[in-house]
């Protein structure tokens, strides 16, 4: 079983995302912490407590974290995710509380505990995980290592995504994500390689086959009603719980190993990562596994069995 814990921004995908590691018992839910994202990071945080009781997981901690990057300004519009972050899905909000450690102390506390032994699941802007290296530098030491959905790493063998682009959560704290993903920690890294190669049918595939009383499906519909009254992509619901999907099975995707960097310079490569597997990345102090293939039909599987039965 590994312990991990989650560190995300509560959209709709990350609740997924957290609704799945709930229903895993090859997971142990150390704690989950929130980050300013797509809302207001206590909006984030109960988001995340919210989606947690509803999963019967009211045990797990969840802290708020930084509400900012670190150098940069974020505006919160709700063009994306809604004016609660939630895709305006309407959650009852949880009868426990927010744990009254902020996200860095809960995480480091956490680490103490069992050191080398918790995997970080980080599926947002990496401001935490910076913020947390640099005032507990012995971290790098007492994580296990990082599932990740940031970054491009020009891996896959489809073409068009031969150029890699910024992500959403890199662009947002280039500078977060440049610390930690150039910490030496070992990253595995669910980049835009394979997640741009999710589909509306995995999304419709889960509408049909799935439990239609359940609160977990009926939260899906309204996400799903959601992103087609905006113009969205219904299958962007299924980014981040990729990243819990991989800690899950090991083998639900392959990797190339190498190294990457992040550029935190303003203009068009702000926020891309940069990737090889030798040659010039041998001058990188970063550990990166990137994936280049993905099993979605294991993927949808998994939540059929765990979240929408």
């Amino acid at each position: 079983m590994k312990r991990v814990i989650i560190d995300c921004d509560p959209s709709a995908d990350d609740a997924l995302a957290l609704m799945l590691a709930a229903a895993s018992a090859e997971l142990s839910l150390e704690a989950v912490t929130a980050v300013s994202g797509v809302c207001e990071v206590v909006q984030s945080a109960r988001n995340a407590l919210n989606i947690l009781e509803l999963c019967g997981r009211s045990d797990v901690s969840v802290a708020a974290g930084a509400s900012q990057p670190l150098k940069r300004r974020l505006e919160f519009d709700g063009k994306y995710c809604g004016c609660d972050g939630l895709s305006e899905t309407g959650l009852v909000p949880a009868s426990s509380c927010l744990s009254r450690l902020p996200a860095v102390e809960l995480i480091h506390r956490k680490l103490e505990e069992h050191p080398g032994e918790i995997y970080i699941i980080s599926i947002s802007p990496m401001t935490n995980l910076a913020e947390l290296l640099m005032k507990y530098p012995e971290s790098r030491g007492q994580i296990a290592g990082i599932y990740t959905i940031n970054g491009s790493y020009g891996v896959a063998p489809d073409k068009s995504s031969w150029n890699p682009r910024p992500s959403w959560n890199v662009r947002t704290d280039p500078e977060a994500a440049k610390y930690v993903i150039e910490s030496g920690i070992p990253v595995t890294a669910l980049g835009l390689d394979v997640t741009m190669r999710l589909e509306n049918a995995m999304a419709e595939r889960l509408m049909a086959e799935g439990n239609k009383n359940g609160w977990a499906f009926q939260f899906l519909e309204r996400a799903v009603a959601f992103n087609l009254k905006r113009g969205l992509e219904p299958y962007s619901l299924l980014v981040d719980a990729m990243a819990v999907a991989a800690a899950v099975r090991p083998e639900i995707a392959e990797y190339i190993h190498g190294k990457a960097a992040v550029s935190d310079q303003d203009g068009l490569m702000c926020g891309q990562t940069l990737f090889g597997a030798k040659g010039y990345a041998d001058q990188w102090n970063s550990d990166v596994r990137a994936a280049y293939c993905f099993d979605f039909d294991i993927y949808i599987d998994l939540f059929l069995e765990r979240v929408f039965s």
